[in-house]
């Protein structure tokens, strides 16, 4: 498998996808502590992480977001790719 970026970006839709859950869910989920709050928010309030955010939380999900980012239809592309301040820095 192609390796991916360290500092690729994960969207509230690649948690939801490899934890099942709904945005709502995810947003409860992230109010009771079970998933980390994002690092960043992007434009309109987008939460943003960090993929080392989630490897440090939960190594398995960031390896299934890892391996969902390398299917064609989900591969990060230069115009997806985030310029939101807080995370160039942040690092």
């Amino acid at each position: 498998m192609k390796s991916l970026p360290a500092d690729l970006i994960v969207r509230p839709a690649h948690l939801q996808l490899a934890l099942n859950l709904s945005d709502r869910a995810l947003t409860a989920h992230i109010l009771k502590g079970n998933v980390p709050h994002p690092d960043a928010k992007g434009h309109g309030g987008l939460k943003l992480w960090r993929i080392d955010t989630i490897r440090a939380w939960n190594p398995a999900i960031a390896d299934s977001i890892e391996t969902l980012l390398a299917l064609p239809a989900f591969a990060p592309r230069p115009q997806r790719q985030c310029n939101t301040p807080l995370l160039a820095e942040a690092a």
